[in-house]
């Protein structure tokens, strides 16, 4: 019987390895302190922890700094544009982050330009799907969907607003926003909680926490006493804008609802990795945001994948995660709902009830878990891609 020219029978031949896939992920990057930038960093961690190949490239002069073997988009330069646009175009596949503005020219609108002369297959992430867009902000959400081969959004809530402003567009998927977990096992005791309330991430007007502070005065004329934890620094928008103005605003608050000596400004910046053990040394996170149409909030998956039960105001992503009972939802401007919801986490009962249900959402918010979905949307993308060349 022959076994060919080589003398080789083909069970003993070595399958040649697959090639790694190579994505270019556009997005701000740290050292940039934003939500953007941080899910990005994670998100290529993940990716390449699975197997890929990961081309950061930033959206700023600070990004350069820290990737400096990487290109960065100069939002207004042309040039920039068509460096950008040819190294996405050595890519695999681009994965585009989206937020309004970033990226140049009115609500950033230069991105559309960028895309335009991408020629590789091209997933779009929506950190951002407005309610109630201005004029120009729903014609580069068109254009952004027209121009991608995927669509991406991170909670049921934004599928529901993206289908209410232009219907649902056939190439969309919801991936969860990822978390930083541990394994099973590592999982610190749940006993010992060194702080009672904890708010958490970048600091600034809109995140509500002045109704968390006059919640806890109404708390402590209730008889409980709360040690509040308002853990981060100040965004660097809004420093740039007003110094340290808008802390000292809460400080003031806080001495005049006379609870200074129970709240706390831990003011370092830590990144989520390294947050994770203050997390899970809270009783409760909470998430006082003022904003009604938030459908992404990478604090709010973080808190829950840690285990941490939370209290928030009724935004879409919060009353969708935390429909399940792993936290508590307010009306906004209720600070006698907030109280109450603050008071009950008193209950140990109901505390361990709800944080057993944020464990439960552990799994599925994962970043391995999450970084194997967009793989796998990655892998058809190329393979569509090259049966139709």
């Amino acid at each position: 019987m022959s076994i060919g020219t080589t003398g080789i029978r083909p069970s003993q031949m070595k399958a040649e390895p697959a090639p790694r896939l190579t994505i270019g992920m556009l997005s701000t990057l740290p050292p940039t302190l934003c939500g953007l930038a941080t899910f990005a960093s994670a998100l290529s961690s993940a990716m390449e922890e699975a197997g890929a190949l990961v081309k950061r490239i930033g959206v700023d002069e600070a990004v350069e700094r820290q990737y400096s073997r990487n290109l960065s988009l100069t939002p207004g330069s042309p040039q920039s544009r068509a460096q950008v646009a040819h190294e996405l175009n050595r890519c695999d596949v681009a994965v585009i982050q989206h937020e309004f503005g970033i990226y140049g020219g009115p609500d950033g609108q230069e991105i559309l330009e960028l895309l335009g002369a991408v020629n590789v297959p091209m997933i779009v992430v929506l950190h951002t799907v407005p309610a109630r867009p201005n004029a120009n902000q729903l014609r580069i959400l068109q254009a952004l969907i027209r121009s991608a081969d995927s669509v991406i959004v991170m909670s049921q809530s934004a599928r529901a607003q993206l289908h209410t402003l232009v219907g649902e567009p056939v190439n969309l998927s919801m991936i969860p926003h990822g978390a930083a977990t541990r394994e099973l096992g590592e999982r610190p005791a749940p006993a010992g909680r060194s702080i009672d309330l904890l708010t958490w991430g970048l600091i600034g007007p809109g995140k509500g926490i002045e109704g968390a502070i006059t919640a806890l005065g109404l708390a402590r004329a209730l008889g409980v006493e709360l040690r509040y934890t308002v853990a981060g620094v100040t965004h660097p928008k809004v420093v740039r804008r007003e110094g340290d103005a808008y802390v000292a605003s809460l400080r003031e608050l806080a001495r005049r609802q006379q609870v200074d000596d129970l709240v706390e400004f831990d003011h370092v910046y830590r990144g989520v990795q390294a947050m994770l053990p203050f997390i899970e040394s809270a009783s409760v996170v909470v998430l006082p945001y003022e904003s009604r149409e938030q459908v992404t909030s990478g604090v709010l998956v973080d808190s829950l994948a840690a285990g941490r039960p939370v209290i928030a105001t009724a935004f879409p992503h919060a009353r969708e995660l935390l429909a399940n009972g792993s936290g508590r939802i307010v009306e906004h401007d209720n600070p006698v709902q907030m109280a109450t919801a603050m008071v009950e986490t008193r209950n140990a009962d109901a505390l361990e009830a709800m944080a057993a249900r944020a464990l439960e959402l552990a799994p599925s918010l994962s970043w391995a878990t999450v970084a194997r979905s967009y793989l796998q949307i990655c892998n058809a993308l190329v393979l569509r891609h090259r049966l139709a060349v």
